[in-house]
Parts: structure tokens; sequence; C-alpha cells
């Protein structure tokens, strides 16, 4: 993290220098008589940070502290019980108001209440009657004569700007399909490939395609279907992620923090935390309903958990944004801060920093990951400026996320947040440091500063320090040491007793970007150039990050030359700075596909991800000149017979060709195969090295694997054109050949395949396969939006029964197609008129044609499942998330007396041309007519696609010329106008656009055209 406000870093400058030279010595003892309560006695005698010439003294210690789970507003449809923690306080009351701020409409306060006090545990309490689901409340706290108005410490949803918490029935704030959805989680740590992200940077900008009204927020992240600039031809947003193997995320501050006017909305990293237990307003649609925020948050993330991608929270519990508005100091003055007297000490370099070392901060802590983990299936968490807690609260929290489950991510900062350190009001020695990891559970992990810059260089000299990448001498040894994940004694610094406990990392959020971080070094301000050099530089680095020990980090964008034009403190410096350009995914794409490739390779291969030390004992590092870094890896985990058995990885930083002789433990295999090198990266053969001599470029790498066992690590590519079972037999094996098929697509999920490959699946009869032609590019050729290049291709299957098989099905179920709202046997533009009929409450539809319509599968048949059918028949998607069919009983089996046969399928020969609206087609009398003061004329594209009863169709052009009209093609009784792209030069309509309801031709009808993603209105008379 970063300094968040100028106006810290100016207090830091002017404390008084008699403030800096005290030391005091304070030790407190108090009694309570009390039976229950517990007395908070963690800073007697302790606290004191020697080095630095300052004493923790904190007046309030030994108050009696609270041990339940019930503090907050704790809501049910008839009652509302209130509990805060203020032992210190002569009076507590309960304000309720009817909205978050006095700006609104409605604003007015309910009434305020008397809270009782226990004095047994400082805990004050009301049970209000009646339903209080969205009411917002604070809480009137006096001390010492002095009262203030204050926010829940334990709120879960507040109001416009974090003035007033609120009331929340949080089951109402699920969407659809949330019980279902649960944790993505790994086994081992290691297995996450972390990507850094922020919720606003993810999609502020245009080039990310999503919607508008969704850009920089939750919803922005949820959103699938973006390519760059709505253009349909590469991924961005979500689906970039899957794409390229992302599997975990780590969002920058997206609890509530103070920087931004949620009113107004604006960039900032967020490190100044205002309600820890509330998702940031400025990323919800509305911040000022609390429930809002909630709802989207969690559909956030049910998003990329549905897509496999694990979520990782960075939590900042070491500072508040002030201490004036602070909820902690204003219900328990002196406590919940480290301090000197009056004084706030300043260990976090941001004005303050909490006291994890007292009782109820450090449950606090605990409390609120459980709560991010419990309520939103948070997977993990990233502990900012994690040395400035002690290290009982994080083993003890990471303890309590063991009882949720043990696989939750943890790690952090392993420093403060000055350097040379100001007072942290603990001791060194007690504090969850780099140097303390042996004290920490190694399920605590900690980013590992010194491989990052090993890798790329330091901080110093304004960040103009370089490292082993740029061909620096003198980092062999610590790349070594990083690579083992600082465990081992070999390469000294062993400071991590486990990979699990290290986080290898070029760059992040703080500091410069990798790529800017080269230019830097090498004296470069072409930020957005494709200098060969410093590209290779960025994959030696890469190379390094993915085929070390530990838990894989990069930033977003690291693998497109994320740049922030030299910025190295961005924290506040506007989008323009920090938001992601995804058009740099198309000028970067060799780059990101090397990323990729690196992922695929560390995914295929344990002793990469391996949580134990076994790997790393079965690592050689070969002898090799200054600059070249090389080791061999036996593969010696549970998988090794089903993965590549010894790879090498060798990183050459040097500016000339070097040659490596590579050695083991045990004996080398005669002949490897190349799987990433100065190029490319990925699972493919790149070539075959014999022997143990090898080569290595200038500036690039080789990552080998031992031929014998390569094809352990390539999962064949299958996939499946469906066909109907020529006999009755339960199972058989079709085989494909796909010499001139490039894409397969069996309506669920779409394969690759190489030329001239053929590729095979075992299918049931019940399945009901057929081949969809539409969904086969030919040719070779790229899929361009939803129209296929012209071609014509055979596809000649076989189809055998397995001898082994003797199931036969004697009666096969009838099945229906999801999408076919009518029970006419295929999805239509008529299905989708009739289930927005439907959503409508015009029309009725019977269970079966309830169980078509639902075809996102959220168990809810809404307007979502009416734009998907219509991307379905637009061809915008291929395929339905709740699949292609589905059957109301299963089948029944017989066992046959007589021999399976088998038979072959004759060689089908099918165009695979593009449907693009016909200039050409049999019209009669009839015209329609726009009129031209409706729409106005400009690039616009339109079609008209007739359709009749009979589900005959044609798309026809309307040209937005003088007479604006378009004749009627025989027979056709019902038209949708849609806007095409908005482009005259591409002919495809993906609902990215504008349509009009179904019209009825032959009536004067008005329309109104809403677009899918414009947002446009577009409303005209046709008659």
């Amino acid at each position: 993290m970063k300094f968040e406000r100028e106006a810290l870093k100016m207090k830091k400058m002017f404390r008084p220098l008699s403030l800096v030279m005290v030391l005091v010595v304070l030790a407190t003892t108090t009694t309570f008589s009390a039976l229950s309560a517990t007395i908070d006695k963690n800073l007697t005698g302790a606290g004191i940070n020697v080095e630095k010439v300052a004493a923790y003294t904190n007046s309030s210690d030994g108050y009696a502290t609270y041990s339940g789970n019930d503090l907050g507003a704790n809501y049910s449809a008839d009652s509302t019980t209130f509990k805060v923690w203020a032992p210190s306080a002569s009076s507590v009351k309960v304000k309720l108001y009817k909205t978050g701020s006095d700006s609104e409409a409605g604003a007015g306060v309910i009434g305020t209440y008397d809270m009782t006090k226990d004095s047994s545990n400082g805990v004050w309490s009301l049970k209000q009657s009646g339903d209080l689901n969205g009411i917002y409340y604070t809480y009137l706290v006096t001390v010492n004569g002095k009262t203030n108005e204050t926010r829940d410490v334990y709120s879960t949803a507040c109001g416009v700007n974090s003035k007033r918490s609120m009331v929340v029935d949080l089951n109402s704030t699920n969407p659809d399909g949330w019980n279902n959805d649960s944790h993505v989680l790994f086994n081992s740590s290691s297995e996450a490939t972390v990507w850094e992200m922020s919720v606003r940077d993810f999609s502020i900008d245009s080039s990310s395609g999503v919607d508008a009204d969704k850009r920089g927020t939750f919803l922005g992240v949820a959103q699938h279907g973006t390519t760059l600039n709505g253009k349909g031809d590469i991924k961005t947003g979500i689906d970039y992620l899957i794409e390229n193997k992302i599997n975990c995320v780590q969002i920058m501050p997206m609890y509530d923090f103070g920087s931004v006017d949620e009113t107004k909305g604006g960039q900032n990293w967020g490190y100044d935390p205002m309600n820890y237990n509330v998702p940031e307003g400025s990323f919800s649609t509305n911040p000022y309903d609390g429930a809002v925020r909630i709802k989207e948050m969690k559909t956030m993330i049910k998003a990329l958990h549905d897509a496999g991608i694990s979520v990782v929270m960075d939590v900042v519990y070491n500072h508040t944004y002030n201490t004036t508005d602070s909820c902690f100091e204003n219900t328990v003055p002196g406590y919940y801060y480290r301090m000197n007297g009056s004084q706030f000490l300043n260990g976090s370099g941001c004005g303050n920093v909490t006291a994890s070392d007292k009782t109820m901060y450090r449950k606090y802590m605990i409390d609120s990951v459980k709560y991010w983990a419990n309520e939103y299936h948070i997977d993990g968490f990233r502990f900012d400026l994690m040395g400035c807690h002690d290290i009982t609260t994080m083993n003890k929290l990471r303890d309590e996320l063991d009882t949720i489950d043990k696989r939750i991510l943890t790690y952090g900062e392993p420093w403060t947040g000055t350097w040379p350190r100001d007072p942290n009001g603990i001791a060194d020695s007690s504090a969850a440091l780099m140097d303390n990891a042996s004290k920490l559970n190694p399920r605590v992990g900690m980013f590992n500063d010194k491989v990052r810059d090993a890798i790329r260089g330091s901080n110093d000299n304004y960040g103009a320090a370089s490292g082993y990448i740029m061909g620096t001498s003198g980092f062999d040894t610590a790349i070594k040491a990083g690579e083992m994940a600082n465990t081992s004694t070999m390469w000294g610094s062993n400071w991590s007793k486990a990979p699990t406990q290290t986080v290898t990392y070029s760059c992040c959020h703080d500091n410069l970007t990798l790529w800017d971080k080269i230019m830097k070094v090498c004296g470069s301000s072409d930020y957005d150039g494709s200098n060969s050099t410093y590209l290779a530089m960025n994959k030696l680095a890469s190379v390094i990050e993915f085929t070390s020990q530990g838990i894989n980090f990069t930033i977003a964008g690291e693998e497109f030359a994320r740049t922030k034009y030299g910025e190295d403190n961005s924290y506040n410096k506007g989008d323009s700075k920090n938001l992601i350009d995804w058009n740099r995914v198309s000028k970067y794409s060799d780059l990101v596909s090397y990323y990729k490739g690196l992922r695929e390779i560390r995914s295929v291969y344990s002793p990469f991800t391996d949580s134990s030390m076994t790997s790393v004992n079965s690592s050689y590092f070969c002898s090799t000149p200054s600059g070249v870094v090389a080791y061999t890896m036996q593969n010696k985990t549970a998988n090794a017979n089903k993965e590549w058995g010894m790879v090498a990885v060798i990183t050459n930083a040097t500016s000339n060709t070097q040659t490596v002789k590579l050695q083991a433990g045990t004996t080398l295999p005669s002949s490897w195969v190349t799987v990433a090198n100065g190029n490319s990266a990925g699972l493919k053969n790149l070539g075959t090295v014999n022997g143990s001599t090898v080569s290595v470029p200038a500036r690039s790498s080789l990552i080998l694997v031992d031929a014998s066992t390569f094809d352990r690590g390539v999962t064949p590519t299958t996939s499946t054109t469906t066909v109907p079972p020529t006999t009755t037999s339960a199972k058989k094996t079709i085989t494909y050949n796909t010499s001139k098929i490039k894409n397969f697509n069996d309506g669920v999920s779409t394969e690759t395949v190489t030329n001239g490959q053929n590729v095979t699946k075992t299918i049931e009869p019940e399945d009901g396969y057929e081949i969809v032609y539409a969904k086969v590019v030919c040719g070779g050729n790229d899929i361009t939006s939803t129209a296929y290049n012209s071609a014509t291709s055979t596809l000649s299957f076989n189809a055998t029964a397995d001898t082994d098989v003797t199931i036969i099905a004697t009666k096969i179920p009838d099945t229906h197609l999801y999408g076919d709202t009518n029970s006419d046997g295929s999805v239509t533009v008529q299905d989708a008129s009739r289930l927005q009929k439907y959503v409508a409450n015009i029309t009725d539809l019977s269970a079966t044609e309830l169980k078509s319509s639902d075809v996102n599968n959220d168990n809810h048949v809404d307007v979502k499942d009416v734009t998907m059918i219509q991307k379905y028949i637009a061809g915008a998607v291929s395929s339905f998330p709740s699949g292609k069919s589905f059957s109301d009983e299963k089948p029944t089996y017989t066992i046959p007396t007589n021999t399976i046969t088998t038979t072959s399928a004759t060689t089908v020969t099918v165009p695979t041309t593009a449907t693009t609206p016909s200039s050409t087609v049999s019209t009669g009398d009839k015209v329609l007519t726009l009129d031209p003061s409706a729409v106005s004329a400009g690039n616009e594209r339109w079609a008209a696609y007739f359709f009749n009863s009979t589900n005959t169709s044609n798309y026809v052009w309307v040209d937005l010329d003088s007479s604006n009209s378009v004749k009627v093609p025989d027979g056709m009784d019902t038209v949708i106008f849609v806007r095409m792209n908005g482009k005259t030069t591409e002919n495809t309509w993906d609902n990215r656009w504008n349509q009009s309801e179904d019209l009825t031709i032959g009536s004067s009808t008005k329309y109104v055209a809403t677009g899918w993603g414009s947002g446009n209105l577009f409303t005209g008379n046709w008659a």
C-alpha cells in the first residue's frame, strides 16, 4: 500500500521531536469483580519498541471484554437487537433514521432510544420491535461528559458516504442462485495464480466493452460477453480471465472506504477504511440504498466462482481513514489504536495504527474475516501492512478460518508502513514481520520482496536500481533462493518454513509496474512501444515467477505490459494512470499468449505447486556462467506417474548465447521436449533437445521436459460433433476426422483441435446428439463475430460399439430442447416472443415449457432468459448454461441376447456460409415505410427480420435513404427491426445493438427499440 493522503505525510513531518525521544514504561493492573468479565491484560509491561525509543502507553487498558458473536444489529422480521461494546461510556442511545443522509428525499429522524449496559462485559443493548429492515441508525455514545454520534463498529450495511449504519436482512441481498454458490479453493495454496485487480480499474475504460452503466462497478466485473471496444473479436473482462487460465483474483479494497465521494464516484485505491464489513458504495449502481452494494458484490463473487475463479479480498485492518470520524475512537476513545499518551502512533505511515494486540480489536479482526468468508463466500485474504499486526493475532485468525475451511488463503505484507520504521507500538519480535516467519503458521504467506528486488531491482533511487532481468550481475544466488521460495538453506536467506509461506512476484499495485520498471532502468519513456529487448526482459521475469515455488502473483495486465506511464504511486492519480487499457491485449498479444502458456505449464506439473518441501529437496542447481540460472527438478509428488518426470528450467539474462551443462541428483533423460523458449510457452512440443548440453539464446529462457514423459502432461484434445446413435448400444465411441476443421461445438463448449488430428468422444444414446454444422469453422479460418467464412468442409465419422458393452437402452425417453418455449422442437424468434409475453403476464407456460425457458439455469424464468434466447437465435452465444436438452424421465435398460453390430456413417459435405441479410428476396405489394422524423439517418444500418406462423424467415436490409422503406417478402406476417452493429461495414447482429418488439405487418405501429449494450432508445412509426 501507499500513503493515502498528503495531509498525513505533512502530519508526520511536523511531529514534535520530544515525542519521538520519550521512553515510558507503563504497567497497568486492574481487577474486576464481575463474574462473567474477562480482563484485557495484553499490554501490561509490553508493547515497547525500544529500537525506535517510543512507548506504547494506553490508559484504557484493562476493560472488561466480550466474547459473544452478536455485536451489531441482529435483525429478524419481528425485531432487531442492537449491541455495542462501549465499556467506558456512561450512556449509549440508538438513533433511527429514515434515510442514510439528510440530503435524500424523505429524510428524518424516527426516534432515539436508550440502551441498557451489562457492566460485566461492557455491552450496551436494546431490542426494538418491528421490521427494521432498511432503517438507518447511529449510536450516541457519551464518555466523560462528551457525546459522539457514530456508526456501528460492527456495521454490515450503511448509507451513502458511510455516515449512518443500516439494519439489513442479509437474506434479501442474495442474488439468484446464491444458495448454490460455493467457495473456489485450492488443496495447495501454491496452485493459485493470483491476478491483482481493482474493481474500478477493471472496467472503467470503454475498451473493456462493458456496458456504460456498469463500468467501474461490481456488475462490470460480473458481465460476460464483453469484447475489446465492443467489436466482438477479442475477449475482455471476466471472459478474458477464463480464456487466459487465471484461477484467482486478488481484489484491491472493496470494503467501504472514505476517500471517494460515493455520490459522484471517482478513483482511489481505497486503503482508507471506514466500515470494514460493508462493501464500497462507489462500486455499486446505487450508493444510497445500503442493500444494493451488498447484492451487487455478491453477484460479482458468484460470477467469478461460476467461472472457476477464486476471490481473495485485500483487507486493511492496520489503520483507519482517520481518527476524528472513526467509529472505533468515537465508541471507545483511546482503546482501539496504539497510542503514546494522547498521541496516535504511526506504524502504518497513515496517521494511526490499530491495536491488534488488544483483545477486542483482535476479536474484531477475526470476526470480520469470518463474516466475509461466510456471508460473501470470500476465498482468501491479503493483509495490508501485516507487519503492523502481532503474531498471536495472525495465528489465531488462521486457526479460526480453519474452522470454516483450511484451504482459505491468507497472506500479507511482512512489513510496516514507514522506513525507517516509525513506532509501531509492539516489539519487532512480536510483529508479523518477515524475520518472524518461523513463528507464524506456515499457511500465513508473505510477499517475498527479496526475490522481487532480485528479479527487477529494488525501489532505491526512485526505481532506477536494476536487477537480474536487466543483465545486472550479483543476483544469481537471490534468484535461486527465490525459486525455492526462500526455504532452502543452500542459498541462504531461508526465512520461509514452506512454499506456502512465500508469495513470488515482481510487481504489484505499489511502486512501478514491471513494464514501467524496465523502462525506468533502461532509460526509456516508450511505454507504448514494442522494443524486443524490453519484452524479452518481461518474459524472463515471468518464467521465474511461474516456475518458482510458492504462491504465484502478478498485477492485472502484467501480461500485456501494464503501464502507469512511470507513475510509482498512483493511489489517487485518476483513471488515466490506473485503468486497465484492454487495447494492450491486442497490441501485446504475444506476451499475453506467453503468460497463458506459463500458467498452463504450472498447472500440469505438481512440483511447481507443491506445498511441501518434497520438490524443493528434489531440485538440483547446475553450474552456470554469471547471469544464467539453471536447475532440474524431479517429480516425486503423488501425481508423478501421471505427469511429466524431470523438468529443467534455464534463464539467461545475459546479452549473449550461453551453453549450459544440465545436472541432476539422478540420471538425466537422454532427450528433452521444449515447452517454453524465448518466443513461446505452453503445452506444445516446441522442439527436441538431445543430451545434457543446452544452448540458451541471449535474454531468454528454456523449460525442458523429459521426452519420455512428455505425453503424460498433455491431455489429448477431445470434442464432440454430435450424432444420433446408429445402433441401440448404450455406449459407443465416435471418431471424427478433423483434417479441415478447426473448431467443434457440441452446444456446451468449444474445443480446438489440430489439422489432421482425430478426436474421439464416448457418448450415451440418451444424450440425443446431433450435428450442428453452423458451429463448425472450416478451412482454418477464425471466427468473426457470428458470421462464418464461406467454405465447404467434409466431416466424416465412424461409429463402433465397444465390445464389452452389453447394456441396451430399450426405451429412450422424450427430450425437450432448452429455449423451446412453444414445444415445437426448435428454438426460434417465436420462442423468445412467447417468453416475453409470459414475463409480461400475457400468457401461461406448461411445467415442461417453464423448464425449457430457464436457459440460464438460475431456477427463475425472467427477462434474462428472454435475452439469452435472443442472443442464441442471433448467434451471439452458441449454447445455454442449462445445456442442450433435458428429459422428464430416465431410460430403462435390458440385457441383449444378440451380438451388437457396428455401422459406418456416410461422409457428409455441408457448406458453412455466413448468414447475412439478403437484398434480393421475392416480395409482394406490401411496403413498410419509416417516418424519417423519428429516426435520423446516419451510419446506422437496419435489417428487417420477417417471419410467419410456420417459422419461415428472411433478413432484409433497410436502407435509411430518402424513402426509408422496405418491401415485405411473400408470405410474411410478422417483422422485427434490428439495428446491425451500428456500422455500414458490419452486417451481423449480435444483440449488442437494438431491436424492436414483434410487429404485425399490415397495421400502423409505433415501436421502441432498446439497446442490449448501447442503452439508446430509437422510436419511430412504421406503416
